[in-house]
């Protein structure tokens, strides 16, 4: 009898231990397989979140090629257009083509004009000083040809501004230029939001930090994962990072206290 009992243990390990390695086996599989289709979905998101910033910087750039090469922003700059402002560069016209910063120089460098949308009021205001003296200590801006395009992002007091300039000329394209036209766009959290609507996951800008904290893509804990996309500038020096952060769609039983959670870099 003390034999049988010792041979049912005996089988009742070994099961367990069976059942046991099993369950490592396909922890060990399933686990890195998880944890790579969690990193190719916060990767694809933060492409998403790009291509939509580049197609934004697509539409400022065509703002620009309507209003750099028309005889009535010359008008303006010279002095011919006092309503030019009020019937073409309003607050409607600026929130239905989504840019919040629009700025003129005369050709010697002088503003002629450079106002920002303002939603708190409904209407446009003044860019502070600070943001345009940044803006115009951008290399090269007022040194570009008749048609040829300056444009990138730029940290400014606002925020990270997306911006694209062009050399104002008549209608007919004719040299010399008359000016600049520049239209922009602040990358700040509302504008941040509207990009990434119907996505599930949440954008936030944070400072800059060195580049080996700014990982692309990290696990964190309660399933949760977080991707960096760095912005930067013509120069490829970082301007502003955004921070996405999105559930995890598989978390194998993941531990969700504070304090066992790990970061993965890319």
């Amino acid at each position: 009898m003390k034999l049988r009992a010792q041979s049912l243990w005996f089988v009742a390990a070994s099961t367990a231990a069976f059942f046991l390695l099993v369950a490592a086996a396909a922890v060990l599989v399933l686990l890195p397989a998880a944890d790579q289709a969690d990193e190719g979905d916060m990767q694809a998101r933060l492409e998403r979140l790009q291509s939509r910033i580049t197609q934004q910087a697509e539409q400022l750039r065509l703002y620009v090629n309507e209003y750099a090469p028309w005889t009535d922003t010359v008008d303006f700059i010279e002095g011919r257009r006092p309503d030019f402002i009020e019937e073409n560069l309003n607050a409607e016209q600026l929130r239905v083509s989504r840019m919040n910063v629009v700025a003129i120089w005369a050709v010697d460098g002088q503003r002629r004009l450079a106002l920002g949308l303002d939603p708190a009021m409904d209407g446009v205001r003044e860019v502070p000083d600070a943001t345009m003296a940044v803006i115009e200590r951008q290399p090269g801006l007022f040194n570009r040809q008749i048609g040829e395009v300056s444009e990138g992002v730029l940290a400014t007091s606002l925020g990270p501004l997306l911006f694209s300039a062009q050399p104002v000329t008549p209608s007919d394209r004719q040299p010399p230029a008359r000016g600049l036209f520049l239209a922009g766009q602040i990358l700040d959290q509302a504008m941040l939001a509207q990009l990434t609507a119907g996505e599930n996951h949440t954008v936030a800008l944070q400072a800059l930090v060195a580049a080996d904290e700014a990982r692309p893509v990290g696990f964190l804990d309660g399933g949760m994962m977080r991707g960096v996309l760095t912005l930067r500038d013509s120069e490829r020096r970082p301007v502003a990072q955004v921070v996405v952060t999105a559930p995890r769609r598989a978390t194998l039983g993941r531990c969700r206290s504070a304090g066992c959670g790990w970061f993965l870099a890319r």
